[in-house]
């Protein structure tokens, strides 16, 4: 089965036919629209179906073309979500909608697509802010297992409960903003995101600095609170230089943040995602750990769309030589490092469309 994401997508259709930002092709695309027109087995992701028709919400016009040129390539829709499926029905129904209709099925969807990227990221919040809370407590040697577990089970379980429902709501306004202010959400995203981590990390500075001052018989712990928010923020925890100190931070811990990445995947898959999700975020959050990286545009869904890559479809009637792999097609320069890592197979396919200059293998 052959997977298309959006990238892919836009270039068998014709970039040139759609209101995207001009782009000078690193494939041959002549060929990959030939391949792709010599397969039965092609398909577009739900997550990515709902990423395009969301795009594209301001020019239902795009929307309904689209939608013809998938019909029209026998391009089928692949539910790789849990959180949203399309239905047949669906897709022949918007098919038949006036441009007005699409328009506003378009920003309903969004709705959706805000749900999805607002968990996402509550869930990498959690990680991340867990990871260097861990961290922390580490260096106060004073500090027994015992203790520290209770306290990281205490930020982790109690406090982000509590507060849990407050942080989804920024962060779900942050985008619901960003979105209808010239297609900003990411960004919008990015500055609560960080804004909501740094808030974490002062807490995980508070909670250790009380506690060790709690069993050091120390008398005024409301002034140990101030001075540790007070500290904590002198020492670079604000929402510019944040990710800069928890990458600093851990480097100098290699052992600790070897181990966390290796938990992240473990996370991942205990949440119920798939091998190549579960793999794609422990790439996503190795970067933001190791390079003080923040989220970027495209990287919830593109962790989706990875799971694509988990979906093995066997037609019996076909011969045992007949390659039936899934392999999911993507131009997109980070996704494209992953498949080199990660997935070989799914790399060498990519690479027979890339232009000599180039090449990924």
């Amino acid at each position: 089965m052959i997977c298309l994401d959006a990238n892919a997508f836009y270039w068998y259709y014709g970039r040139e036919r759609l209101p995207l930002t001009p782009s000078v092709p690193k494939i041959d695309v002549i060929a990959l629209r030939s391949w792709l027109d010599g397969r039965e087995d092609k398909c577009i992701p739900t997550s990515v179906m709902l990423e395009m028709i969301v795009h594209f919400r301001n020019h239902p016009e795009c929307i309904k073309q689209i939608l013809s040129f998938q019909e029209e390539k026998g391009l089928r829709i692949y539910n790789n979500l849990k959180e949203y499926c399309f239905t047949n029905q669906e897709v022949e129904v918007i098919g038949l909608m006036d441009i007005e209709s699409t328009k506003n099925y378009a920003f309903n969807l969004m709705k959706k697509k805000i749900e999805i990227e607002t968990n996402f990221s509550y869930v990498f919040l959690q990680m991340v802010s867990l990871f260097y809370a861990n961290y922390y407590l580490k260096t106060y040697t004073s500090i027994n297992k015992t203790s520290a577990d209770n306290i990281l089970s205490y930020f982790g379980r109690g406090l982000q409960t509590y507060l849990k429902d407050d942080y989804i709501n920024q962060l779900k306004n942050s985008l619901e903003t960003g979105y209808n202010d010239q297609d900003k959400g990411l960004q919008y995203l990015k500055k609560k995101y960080m804004d909501l981590l740094t808030q974490n990390c002062i807490i995980a500075h508070i909670l250790t600095d009380t506690f060790n001052g709690f069993i050091n018989d120390e008398e005024d712990l409301y002034a140990i609170m101030c001075q540790s928010s007070d500290v904590a923020k002198r020492q670079g925890l604000n929402i510019n230089d944040t990710m800069t100190v928890i990458k600093t931070s851990l480097s100098n811990d290699p052992v600790f943040l070897a181990d966390a990445e290796c938990e992240i995947r473990d996370i991942f898959i205990r949440k119920g995602y798939t091998k190549h999700q579960a793999l794609y975020g422990q790439h996503m959050l190795s970067a933001w750990l190791e390079h003080g990286q923040k989220i970027r545009k495209n990287d919830i869904f593109d962790m989706l769309c990875v799971g694509s890559l988990d979906k093995k479809v066997i037609d019996k009637n076909k011969m045992v030589l007949f390659d039936q792999s899934t392999y999911l097609l993507t131009f997109d320069e980070i996704m494209m490092r992953f498949m080199v890592e990660e997935n070989i197979a799914n790399a060498q396919c990519i690479n027979r469309f890339m232009l000599p200059a180039h090449k990924i293998l």
